[in-house]
């Protein structure tokens, strides 16, 4: 439990700055997650009823925060913990039936003051967020003034399912009664600062002198590379069988035989004095068999196990061998035996490149097997999508098969977030989609306008090649510079709202 909980901490001090994509997923964790919370989990709120007297339940730089709008903002926060930990809350220490007050997080805080401390910080986003927008003269776009007014009506249903009152309904939602106005106003911040976060995130421009000037400064973090690897695993004592001097030992002697036999195999590589892949390949093969479990995982054994392709830095497991692959004095068939924690490995450096190949646009309808949207269950599943995703078809090829015809029908029938933007999916890279889905993408013969039906464990796709879009590396270069350029105006914009309560200063962003 607390390995888990360190692993919390860590998550929360760093979360807020990681990327738009992840800060906009933490507010939505807010707006979708009461909503869910509104349907679904009706009854496991805690009361949340400490706030005693007049006046607000915090202020974030200055901004008065109401004690329903934090209640509202504490159980969408605890609403999604539950529903993101449901299978681990036993060994997390949360039992949802007790006050939280009750229930020690650590030993020197409770989950009550865990979710206050949540709290203080997902307020001093979306205050900092949606007030900064407001100085701009930003407001909420037509989009979302919908989703709020879906939202109310969503907590009116809610009620009325449950034959409650508004104000009763979204006490044992939220801990604490609610009118619309108070809904809309919460509901409105969360919204807003997530549209102007989205916004300004996309609004950054950078020249090609300045995604050259990183690419040149940063290559490690860029290039990718071809490698082979054979692993000597040391056959490592127990710590619970031995210890002291003598655990010492055994592990000097694991860490030698495994040396030895890395050594021995380095020595078959090199044959003659000259290393080649394929010789590599070879006795990565001959080794990787002969300490196979059985004959049965040794046949399934290949030549090609032992090659790892378009691999970063950060992806290579160990890091001193990551280090020695991405030493700019590498160069092609490089071998060398590295001492990692528990193991020798041998390494046979094969390329180095920047992916220069062109991202590309596609739009797609899935049609899904079923409504868990997993593989299909049977022979009939798999007809029956197949079957519908070709009356699609069949509409599409008779509006005339052009790109704006594919569109219209994505928004017509598709189910998925693409939807609204006609199934398109923009600046799409290698590994990014499934496999049979990758495959077509990226097919040597793709041009633009093709289109097919692609199955994947998913359902039926319907895919519309768009067109290319830039340099796969380049695309990544210029999303690191974005991030670090909306990270360090995010930082200037959060420091200006620390949150009190009581006049106490409880929480201050840390870049």
């Amino acid at each position: 439990m607390g390995q888990q909980k360190s692993k919390l901490d860590a998550g929360k001090k760093k979360q807020r700055r990681l990327s738009a994509n992840q800060t906009k997923a933490l507010r939505w964790g807010i707006a979708l997650v009461a909503l869910f919370a509104i349907l679904i989990v009706l009854g496991l709120a805690v009361a949340n009823d400490w706030f005693s007297g007049f006046g607000p339940a915090c202020t974030v730089g200055g901004i008065e925060i109401s004690k329903e709008e934090y209640n509202f903002n504490f159980f969408s926060n605890y609403s999604s913990f539950v529903s993101y930990y449901s299978g681990n809350l036993s060994s997390l220490g949360l039992d949802t039936s007790k006050p939280l007050s009750s229930q020690q997080y650590s030993d020197e805080k409770t989950w009550q003051e865990f979710f206050d401390e949540q709290t203080y910080q997902n307020l001093a986003d979306v205050v900092a967020m949606s007030e900064t927008a407001k100085k701009a003269g930003v407001t909420l776009n037509e989009k979302n003034q919908a989703q709020v007014d879906d939202y109310v009506e969503n907590v009116k249903t809610g009620a009325k399912n449950n034959k409650l009152s508004f104000a009763a309904y979204t006490k044992q939602v939220f801990g604490r009664k609610m009118n619309e106005e108070q809904i809309r106003s919460a509901m409105g911040r969360v919204l807003l600062a997530d549209q102007y976060a989205a916004d300004l995130y996309d609004s950054y421009e950078f020249t090609d002198e300045a995604i050259d000037k990183e690419y040149n400064e940063n290559r490690d973090t860029y290039d990718k590379i071809d490698y082979r690897v054979i692993t000597v695993n040391a056959d490592m004592p127990s710590s619970e069988d031995l210890e002291g001097d003598a655990y010492d030992k055994a592990v000097s002697e694991a860490m030698s035989a495994a040396k030895t036999k890395a050594d021995e195999l380095m020595k078959k590589i090199s044959g003659n004095g000259t290393v080649t892949e394929t010789r590599f390949a070879e006795v990565a093969l001959e080794y990787a068999k002969e300490i196979a479990e059985d004959e049965e995982k040794a046949a399934e054994i290949t030549a090609d196990d032992s090659l790892k392709t378009a691999v970063g830095k950060s992806g290579v497991e160990d890091e001193e061998g990551g280090e020695w692959l991405f030493d700019a004095s590498r160069k092609s068939f490089d071998t060398s035996v590295i001492e990692e924690a528990d193991a020798y490995s041998i390494y046979l450096f094969v390329n180095r490149y920047k992916d220069e190949y062109l991202a590309v646009n596609v739009r797609h309808i899935l049609v899904p097997f079923n409504d868990e949207t997993s593989d299909a269950k049977s022979e009939a599943e798999d007809a029956a999508a197949k079957a519908k995703a070709e009356e699609y078809m069949d509409e599409f090829k008779a509006a005339g098969a052009t790109e704006d015809a594919f569109a219209e029908l994505a928004q017509k029938y598709g189910k998925d977030a693409t939807t609204e933007n006609g199934g398109l999916m923009e600046d799409v890279v290698k590994g990014q989609m499934v496999e049979t889905f990758n495959d077509w993408i990226f097919a040597p013969e793709r041009k633009v306008g093709d289109y097919d039906l692609v199955r994947t464990e998913y359902g039926w796709h319907l895919v519309y090649f768009s067109g290319f879009s830039k340099e796969a590396y380049r695309l990544s270069v210029e999303e690191a510079v974005r991030q670090r350029t909306y990270n360090a105006e995010y930082d200037q914009i959060m420091v200006n709202y620390p949150v009190t309560v009581d006049g106490v200063q409880v929480y201050t962003y840390s870049r």
